[in-house]
């Protein structure tokens, strides 16, 4: 027996010293390198592995009192197999909980993972690091900092096509120019691994209002490109992997900017400030300028804190602070400008840029608040008038001056400009005039061959009067249900009615009711804001013509064209008001176009060519977009009662980001949805860019061969269209 004892004994403590053996022997990689990280906030800074597990230490850095969390769906994955192993614990949290960031702004804690195959050399972490060596030996082949000799031959090629070799003069006659701007460069340190192969400029036309995204193509070494719609010179930011990069960008001008991956991480790990781009070279005849203006670093506002001054500062309260803070801001521009010797052209963009800004916020002041007073009806300060004094400020800046236009805070500021309470008054005290159509609905009917009874008739009558007697108002309301009967059962007559008499009446009557509204709002920007007709205000004309135009006959809006431009003095402007009425009324019936090549219309074909032989109604949606969703169930009836239809068929096209994978699951079960397409965010911006929209929902209809019939459909006039379409 104690022989037994003695040799359980010494087992035992063999067990133990071969125990202690394995952890000896666990090997441990301490700062292990890694190829490339997509996440800035995540750091890998020792790996330890054993044969009974893997631990990775994490060491995270993010902003203090923000959190970070790890799942137990997180993985490791072999890069060269791709087999993954599931994370199985955590030391130092709670797996799927919030970790909260300390005051330092750095946390650790160690993931446990299965033991890694013997073969293993190199793992990924989840989606955040990869290629993260189990070498200690391995060499940095991270952190070059030059270009590769062939990319930087293709800048080369690519500038040496520029023909101007100076920047224009903002304010010379070459200011508007119509052409194609482009923009090229490199990311220093992009991976495919990282998991976008495309950025986005905004292209927005501020003169007529167009705007619609161009996708920045990246190529699998780096490089990037793009090819930007301009009329004249613009600052502008490129958004790659939400990162913004600031540029100065002229008609018919090539820019070379080249970018280190690097700090797409430090701003990733700052994201409660607009983190500003340090670490970036620009190349071509602009250098100077964007190098100019990126060295300029603006005050960031505070927008929460305009959210409580809105309910708590009087109007000129408010207006003493801003003009305050403006001129604090004016002097440190000045301060920059007069130690650095700058271009003409980062001058000017730098002090308008600071009198936008400022003019955007005593703008953003007076918005909403009319909302806020109904919300909180005991706020006096909420009902307090903004007196016409106020708008002072609009006399102290160059209105009149192209170089206004160039910076990337213009389009908000004409936008608000335009829609300031005292023009927006004019607009709303000029009451349209009362236009009777050509023929009424009773005559209409009868002439189609409507029996009318004496009854029918009698209220019908009644109803037409312009002004009515108590009683008369009396015997309308009690034939509510007779009355909603009569329209019910002659229906089928009342879409022609509007056709021919109600449609081309409410076309002329638009175009006539703007006309006035044009002239009440001249008559407010001398008389009460004391400004002279310039620039900016002509550009709220032009602004304005897209709409009046599909809202109005051809004759009426040519007639209104005729009597705006009569204010128009600037001769681009003329010729932008000549085309879109030219687009808008084309001399020729328009026909469906084909889709130019390329990628995005690759990515289109794949999605619509199974369908050929059927009109598309492609909506382009997110579960995101409110209008989208209510859209979305209003067509619900409409596509159950067209189910199967040989002729035409709905295509709903949304993006991951836009579209939460549980959020999209669930509601196209809800609605019954078929010919769903939910595309990576990269394939989805080519769409866009294709299609020419940034908001949503937008509607395409294709034709039976796979050819744009509209581009701008309003999907709430279905039932109206439908037969047209199918017609063409």
């Amino acid at each position: 027996m104690k022989k037994i004892v003695i040799s359980v004994f010494f087992l035992m403590i063999s067990v133990l010293s071969y125990s202690q053996t394995i952890t000896e022997e666990r090997k441990i990689i301490d700062n292990p390198l890694y190829e490339v990280k997509s996440s800035g906030i995540y750091n890998v800074t020792k790996i330890e592995l054993g044969d009974a597990e893997t631990r990775l230490t994490i060491h995270s850095t993010f902003i203090p009192g923000w959190w970070v969390s790890f799942s137990k769906d997180d993985i490791i994955r072999d890069s060269e197999t791709g087999k993954t192993y599931q994370l199985t614990g955590i030391e130092g949290g709670e797996l799927d909980k919030q970790i909260p960031m300390p005051a330092s702004g750095d946390s650790t804690v160690v993931l446990i993972f299965p033991p890694l195959d013997k073969s293993v050399k190199k793992i990924d972490f989840g989606k955040s690091v990869y290629g993260i060596s189990l070498n200690e030996s391995m060499a940095d082949k991270r952190g070059n900092s030059t270009v590769p000799v062939s990319v930087s031959k293709w800048l080369n090629q690519e500038l040496a096509k520029v023909k101007s070799k100076a920047p224009i003069d903002l304010n010379s006659p070459k200011f508007f120019n119509t052409g194609t701007a482009r923009l090229i460069g490199y990311i220093k340190g992009y991976d495919t691994r990282l998991g976008f192969t495309t950025g986005l400029v905004y292209s927005s036309n501020e003169l007529t209002r167009a705007d619609f995204p161009s996708v920045v193509q990246i190529h699998p070494d780096g490089r990037f490109e793009v090819d930007l719609p301009y009329n004249f010179p613009k600052y502008s930011v490129m958004y790659i992997k939400d990162m913004r990069v600031p540029f100065y960008l002229e008609p018919l001008q090539t820019l070379s900017i080249i970018i280190d991956w690097e700090e797409f991480l430090i701003a990733d790990r700052k994201r409660n400030i607009r983190y500003q781009i340090k670490n970036v070279v620009y190349q071509g005849p602009l250098s100077k300028v964007n190098t100019d203006l990126v060295g300029y670093t603006p005050e960031e506002y505070n927008y929460k804190e305009l959210e409580k001054k809105r309910k708590t500062y009087t109007p000129m309260d408010f207006e003493k602070e801003e003009i305050s803070v403006l001129k604090a801001n004016q002097k440190k521009a000045e301060e920059y400008i007069h130690n650095n010797s700058l271009t003409p052209q980062a001058t000017s963009i730098i002090r308008n840029q600071v009198l936008l800004e400022s003019a955007t916020h005593l703008f953003d002041y007076e918005m909403s608040r009319d909302y806020y007073s109904k919300q909180d009806t005991a706020n006096k300060i909420l009902r307090m008038p903004i007196p016409i004094s106020y708008y002072n400020f609009l006399k102290e800046m160059p209105l009149n001056d192209n170089s206004i236009l160039v910076s990337n805070e213009f389009g908000t500021f004409v936008n608000r400009f335009e829609y300031c309470t005292p023009l927006s008054r004019a607009k709303r005290n000029n009451a349209i005039k009362t236009t009777k159509p050509e023929k009424d609905y009773l005559t209409y009917l009868i002439e189609k061959g409507v029996e009318i009874s004496a009854e029918d008739n009698l209220f019908v009558q009644l109803m037409r009067k312009e002004k009515r007697t108590k009683v008369e108002d009396s015997i309308i309301g009690s034939k509510k249900d007779q009355i909603q009967a009569f329209f019910e059962k002659n229906k089928p007559h009342l879409g022609g009615y509007n056709e021919k008499y109600i449609k081309p009446m409410q076309k002329t009557g638009m175009a006539n009711f703007y006309k006035e509204s044009w002239l009440a709002k001249d008559s407010v920007l001398r008389s009460d804001l004391g400004l002279e007709y310039g620039l900016v205000y002509e550009i709220t004309k032009i602004r304005s013509l897209k709409y009046i135009f599909d809202a109005s006959s051809r004759e009426a809006a040519l007639g209104f064209w005729d009597h705006l431009k009569k204010g128009v003095t600037n001769p681009y402007l003329i010729g932008t008001g000549d085309r879109l009425l030219k687009e808008t009324f084309p001399e020729e019936k328009s026909v469906a176009y084909s889709l130019p090549k390329g990628v995005a219309t690759d990515i289109f074909r794949k999605i619509v060519d199974p369908f050929k032989g059927k009109i598309l109604f492609v909506d382009f949606w997110a579960t995101t977009c409110g209008p989208c969703v209510g859209g979305i169930k209003q067509m619900k009836a409409t596509r159950e009662k067209y189910k199967d239809n040989k002729d035409f068929d709905f295509i709903f096209i949304t993006d991951e980001r836009g579209s939460p994978k549980a959020d999209y699951d669930k509601f196209v079960a809800e609605q019954g949805m078929k010919n769903i397409y939910r595309l990576s965010v990269d394939d989805y911006n080519y769409l866009r860019q294709l299609f020419k929209f940034n908001g949503i929902p937008h509607y395409t209809v294709i034709d039976k061969v796979g050819n744009v019939i509209s581009n701008n459909f309003q999907m709430h006039n279905f039932d109206s269209e439908l037969n047209g379409i199918l017609s063409k």
